[in-house]
This record gives C-alpha cells, sequence and structure tokens, in this order.
C-alpha cells in the first residue's frame, strides 16, 4: 500500500550537498511515509507485548519507557489525516468520485478485519470464553454506539475512529458545503467536549474525544504542504525537523507516563504531539529525507503490512503469547530483565512474521479479489492510499 504524489506537485529543492533530483512525478511513491507507517506498528506491537510480559518480568521492561510505543496509535491517526487530505483534496466537492473513494477505503478496512473476527470468534468457541451473540453482530459494522463491552478484537477501538473520519471525508467529496458544515462542528464537538463546555452521550462521545482531534492536525499538515511556499527558513526546519519534532515527542511521552495521565486525556498535551507529528508528516516530503528513508527498505516493507501486523499481533500475544510465558515461568526463567527482553524480541519478531504472512497470503489476496468484485479492477493493482 504506497502513497504517490498529485500531479503536478514538487517540493522543497534538494539542501546543499544533496544528489537528489528536486521535481517529483506524480507516479513517484512516498518512502518516508511507508516507514512512519511501519514505525507506528513496530511502536504498538513493542508497547503490547512489553505490557503483558511486565507481570512475567516482575516489573516493566526497561523501567516503563517501552510504554512509549502507544504513541503509534497516534501516529496512524495523524498519518491517516495527512494521507487522505494529500490523495483526495482534489476530489473535494466532486459528487463523482465520492462512490469510489468511499468503496476503496470500506474494501481496505471490512475484508480483512472481518477475518480477525472470524478467527478471534472461533477461538474464543473452541476455548470456551466465548460471550454474547450480539457483541460479535455488532462488531461486524465496527461503527456503532459504545458499549460497556469491549470489542471482540481489541484494537477495533481504533478502526471506529479511522471510519469516521473517513465518512465525512467523504461527506466533503460528495458535498463541499455539508462537508466543511461537518468537518467543523466535529472539530468544534471535540473543542467544547474538552473543554467540558459540553455533554455528549457516553454512547457516542468517543467520536469527540481528543484522539479525533489528531486527524485535523495531519490534513492541515497535507494541505500546507499542497499550497505552501517553501521558503530558506522553510528549507532548514525541514532539514532538522524530524529530530527536532521526534524529541518533542519523546519527552512528552516521558512527561505524561511520569504522571500517569493518558496523554489523549488532555487536550493540550495532544494538540503539542499533534502539532509535532505534522510536522513529521512535512518533513516526509523532503528528498532530504526521501532519499534517506530509501535505505530503510526493511521499514517499508513493515509499512506496507501494518494494517496486518496491527489488525493480527494482539491476537497473536493472547493466544500464543500468553501461554508460552507462563510455560517459560514454570520452567523456571528468573524474573530478570535480561531473559524477558530477549522474549519480547522473539515475540515481537513472531508478530512481525505472521503480519507479514497475513498481508502477503490474505490481505493483498482479498483486495484484489474485492475489488474486481465491487469495482470491476480486475489488476489487482497496489492501493495508492
Amino acid at each position: 500500500m504506497h502513497t504517490t504524489l498529485p500531479p503536478n506537485f514538487t517540493v522543497a529543492p534538494p539542501l546543499p550537498g544533496q544528489q537528489v533530483q528536486c521535481g517529483v512525478q506524480a507516479s513517484q511513491q512516498l518512502h518516508t511515509l511507508q516507514c512512519l507507517r511501519g514505525l507506528a506498528a513496530m511502536m504498538v506491537l513493542v508497547f503490547h507485548c512489553a505490557l503483558l510480559l511486565a507481570p512475567f518480568a516482575g516489573a516493566p521492561l526497561l523501567g516503563g519507557i517501552l510504554a512509549i510505543g502507544s504513541l503509534g496509535v497516534e501516529l496512524f491517526f495523524v498519518l491517516s489525516g495527512f494521507i487522505i487530505m494529500w490523495m483526495h483534496a482534489d476530489d473535494i466537492g466532486q459528487p463523482d468520485r465520492a462512490g469510489v473513494y468511499l468503496l476503496k477505503r470500506l474494501l481496505r478496512i471490512y475484508p480483512p478485519y472481518w477475518v480477525v473476527l472470524l478467527v478471534t470468534l472461533a477461538a474464543g468457541w473452541y476455548l470456551g470464553t466465548s460471550g454474547e451473540w450480539l457483541r460479535p453482530l455488532m462488531d461486524i459494522v465496527i461503527l456503532h454506539p459504545a458499549t460497556p463491552e469491549p470489542m471482540v478484537v481489541g484494537i477495533g477501538w481504533t478502526l471506529r475512529f479511522e471510519l469516521a473520519f473517513y465518512l465525512v471525508f467523504g461527506i466533503l467529496i460528495l458535498n463541499r458545503r455539508l462537508g466543511l458544515f461537518l468537518m467543523v462542528s466535529w472539530l468544534l464537538g471535540i473543542v467544547l467536549l474538552a473543554c467540558k463546555l459540553v455533554s455528549i452521550p457516553w454512547s457516542v462521545a468517543y467520536l469527540f474525544s481528543n484522539y479525533s482531534l489528531l486527524f485535523f492536525f495531519g490534513m492541515a499538515s497535507a494541505l500546507w504542504a499542497r499550497h505552501g511556499a517553501i521558503s530558506p527558513v522553510g528549507r532548514w526546519l525541514v532539514e532538522y525537523s524530524v529530530p527536532l519534532a521526534a524529541t518533542l515527542c519523546f519527552w512528552l511521552a516521558v512527561s505524561f507516563l511520569q504522571s500517569g495521565k493518558p496523554i489523549a486525556e488532555d487536550g493540550l498535551g495532544i494538540s503539542v504531539l499533534g502539532l509535532a507529528l505534522a510536522v513529521l508528516m512535512q518533513a516526509s516530503l523532503s528528498p532530504y529525507w526521501e532519499a534517506r528513508s530509501r535505505t530503510l527498505a526493511w521499514l517499508e516493507k513493515l509499512g506496507d503490512a501494518s494494517y496486518s501486523i496491527y489488525l493480527t499481533h494482539m491476537g497473536l500475544l493472547l493466544l500464543a503469547g500468553l501461554p508460552a510465558f507462563r510455560w517459560l515461568l514454570g520452567q523456571g526463567m528468573p524474573q530478570q530483565q535480561g531473559p524477558w527482553l530477549l522474549v519480547l524480541l522473539l515475540a515481537c519478531l513472531l508478530c512481525v512474521g505472521c503480519g507479514l504472512l497475513f498481508h502477503h497470503w490474505l490481505e493483498q489476496p482479498l483486495l484484489r479479489w474485492s475489488r474486481r468484485r465491487w469495482s470491476g479492477d480486475g489488476h489487482g493493482r497496489r492501493p495508492r492510499a
């Protein structure tokens, strides 16, 4: 799943000493965005694995610093906002393009998710842990009012935000005025709820949580990239913004970890984080960072399979990882950091391998089949976003 540039777009010229072409063709891939996708998937994977291993190691691994990996979710949301606006800004107000846009988005999300949902339900039935029948029926559509029970596929809660964003943007493509009204109303609802100035029924309040704010940072970054002028100061910022923004994200995450308060519950904190991640999106367009991302082909491959890794890793850790961790503890593995860090590494490698297999043998064939079935595209080309 690669991301390409819109027609007639030119990014900033290379910085001194670079051997990169200034012009960027419409068919050229943005390798840095793929690397960021892979990074986000790995962050979430390491976070979940470290969380499950902490009781077996006797303490949080590496003093709990791996909890920073939870920011992979925020990175995914900013990436989504950026990519959708980047790819479809020219479609806004073009109702004839709304159907194709929504179809591609839904086919991208649902078929792999349904496979994971069915496997999870089968495993729950086999282990005798399946719950009431209504919960799985609700989770088939993903985007439904919240209930006290968690979703069958645990990470499905993030897909609710993604789908809500896709649908609102689809309305923006269908009707510019109505879409802008909904976007502004959504943003206003997020701000008012964060300031505790309004009350929204809890079953739908999750759609107005601070997480949704991150899509707007991504969209704003994409709009600036498409239409903003690149000045000498801007070129300097593009060169140095990645380490600066990454450092800001790191220390922001550390401060919230020490306070024990999730960053998503703090409107100012997640706004600063969203701004820093939006800067990362800007830097991803620079020839300076594009050239460097090409040396990370392995991370780009993980970016291609990021959705599969994200969908499958938690089920693998719960169904296969936890029994293995208990067995290792029963065999006398000491509750020390060293041995369990090795287990963390092996578990992450296993999850990545399974995610890559899922991507190659299930996600991609499902995508090609569904596109042939519903959109008439029989060429099986890779989606552009």
